[in-house]
Formats: structure tokens, sequence, C-alpha cells
């Protein structure tokens, strides 16, 4: 007998925020299959890129949102900051500066977001030719700030944000603490 699929019964928001150039667009057109938007120098708005996904029986979509990353944008950003489920912010491996704004973008989302830290947040790191950051940095850096580090040339970069993302929802259904850190619940 086959399967039906029918059309999504949930919906979850995925806001990639980060610096202007760290390749927050590059990641999303190389990642997301049937995505491609003609080459662009700068994001001077918002993308929404929808994805179903089949997680075992269940349907889900995906809205994916692709910021602008310049100081001078970020006012149009705070919607896709204040409603999302899932915070991406993608930072170069290759540029000690694009670490350091980590904790710029942090304090960002904080004014904006003040509930911020009940969902989930996850660093994205892009290398670009070389390493400057070592990962064990970044994972610590994450660890204090219970965020999840992902390093983007891990296969199926995007397959693992959605996992994480859906495991992160389950957590938070089943637990009566809505922070991962306090959850005793190991759902992989």
């Amino acid at each position: 007998m086959e399967e039906i699929c029918l059309s999504p019964r949930k919906t979850l928001r995925i806001s990639f925020i980060g610096d202007h150039k760290v390749g927050k667009t590059t990641f999303l057109n190389n990642n997301i299959e049937n995505y491609c938007l003609e080459k662009v120098d700068i994001t001077l708005a918002t993308t929404i890129i929808t994805r179903d996904y089949i997680d075992g029986v269940q349907n889900i979509r995906f809205l994916i949102f692709d910021t602008p990353g310049f100081k001078s944008m970020r006012q149009l950003i705070n919607y896709y900051i204040k409603n999302c489920d899932c915070l991406v912010i993608v930072f170069s491996l290759s540029s000690e500066n694009s670490f350091e704004n980590l904790s710029s973008w942090l304090n960002y989302v904080k004014e904006q977001n003040p509930k911020y830290n009940e969902g989930l947040v996850i660093l994205l790191g892009i290398e670009h030719d070389y390493s400057l950051i070592s990962h064990q940095k970044v994972k610590e850096y994450a660890d204090r700030h219970d965020f999840v580090y992902l390093p983007a040339d891990i296969d199926e970069p995007m397959e693992e944000i959605y996992r994480q993302v859906i495991n992160f929802e389950l957590n938070t259904k089943n637990c009566k603490y809505s922070k991962k850190s306090h959850c005793s619940c190991n759902i992989m």
C-alpha cells in the first residue's frame, strides 16, 4: 500500500542572520535542493524559502528566512528575529572579526526578543579557504550560551538543521521546561 502524505500540519520558521558577506545566501543556495537565486552580491531584502519535510509520518513545512547582514538594515529583520522557532547565526570561521561579532548579534537578538533563549539558537560556522577559528573554540562558546554549533561543511547541513529544530520541538513539548539544558529527555 502506498503511503499518502497529506499537506503539512505544522509550520516551523528558521531565520538565518549574521554579518554581511559571511555566506548565508551562498550556504542556502548550495544546500537547499531546487533553490537557486541568481548570483547576488548583496542581500538587500529577506528572501523566504519554503520546504516541506517528511519526518517519519509527519509532514512539516519549514519557512526559511535569508536576511540581509548590513547593520543599517537590521530594522528590516526584527520580525524574523521575533517570530522564529530557530535562529541560525551564521559566521565565518575564516574571520576573527566575524566570530567576535557573534556577541553583537546576540545582544541585538536579546534587545529584539527577550524570550530568544526559550527557542533554539544554532551557530553555523562557514569556512572560506582557511580557518582561523577552531571548532573547539566555537563549541565552547556555544556551550556557554546553550546554543548548538554546526560547521557548514558537515554532510547534509540543512538536514541536520531540520533535525535539530524537530528534536527541539519534541523536547519542549515533552518536558515541563522549554530551555533545552533543563530537559532530562533524550530525544534524538
